[in-house]
Parts: C-alpha cells; structure tokens; sequence
C-alpha cells in the first residue's frame, strides 16, 4: 500500500500481516519496517513525513511510504470494518475522475487483467499539488503497461468522508 508524504496513516487501516516499509520515491529508498511497526502497534494515526521516519531519503523529491502487508488471513487478522474507511472505484481510458473527494489513494492500478502497473503515488502527487481533476490515458498514468489492450484504472482510496463519495462513479 503507498502512502504519500504528508497523508495521515491510521493503524487501522493496515488490514492483514504487516511484512516491512520502505520511504522514498523508488530510486532512493530507506528502510523504515522497524519504525513503521512501532508506529503502527501505538494504534495512534500519525502524518507520513521525514521527520516521523527518521529522515529525507531523497531531498527535493516526492516521496511515498510503501507498507507491505500478508492479506491472506485477512478476515481473521482483523475485525474492522475496512469498507467504512476504504471505496473503490474503476475508471476507463478517457475518464475524468474529479479529486474533490478523495483524501488518500490507497492503492491504483492501470491496466488489464495480468497486465498492470501500481500508479497510486502519481495519483497521490495529483492530490498533493491540488489537483481538483485527473485525467485517465497512458500519458497520464506513465506509459502504456499493455500496448493494444484496452485499460482500466482501479482505485481504492479514502474519501475524505467515510463511506461518502460526491462522485456518482466512485460512490460505494
């Protein structure tokens, strides 16, 4: 899951067995597992930031926390309810997706079946910059992970109402 820098991270959002955490923007990277599991055991929702993971892995540059959770065993990991925090949402080639609702992505795929890209960062840099739209089209997602094969966008992301959505597409 990818969080971007300054998203709150709520514990409880982390459904599953917590594996390690990387931050950074993918060229540079520290490794944060032992802080993030601190953090995440506190069950106190903190701000993703250099400051609260122990440094600026890449100066000048967007970052993401990159969590890695085991989801096997999630009902029995867990008892909470991730559908009053998480929606979903599919776009197509050529959408417009409005961001005025969207607080956090989670996680984003662009793609088809067996053929994808993980994407939720540049969504998440979207939000940050204050972006109030984001088109959907490989130019705007980083390429084309599957030439000739018709794409989708999967989102799941939190609104910034729980379980509310202003966008008839993305509304649970």
């Amino acid at each position: 899951i990818g969080f971007r820098q300054w998203a709150m991270m709520n514990p409880e959002w982390i459904v599953g067995t917590f594996q390690n955490a990387e931050y950074g923007n993918g060229s540079s990277v520290i490794n944060v597992t032992s802080l993030v599991r601190t953090l995440i055991s506190s069950g106190v929702p903190w701000q993703v930031s250099n400051d609260v993971l122990g440094g600026d892995p890449c100066p000048g540059l967007d970052k993401c926390l990159y969590v890695r959770v085991c989801r096997l065993h999630q009902a029995i990991a867990s008892n909470v309810d991730m559908s009053q925090h998480f929606q979903t949402a599919e776009h197509c080639d050529g959408d417009s997706i409005p961001c005025s609702h969207i607080m956090s992505v989670a996680e984003a795929w662009w793609g088809s079946e067996g053929c994808s890209v993980e994407v939720s960062c540049l969504l998440e840099r979207q939000l940050q910059r204050g972006a109030t739209s984001f088109q959907v089209s490989n130019d705007a997602l980083g390429g084309d992970p599957c030439p000739g094969a018709g794409k989708r966008l999967c989102i799941k992301f939190i609104g910034k109402q729980s379980g509310h959505s202003s966008c008839a597409a993305c509304a649970p």
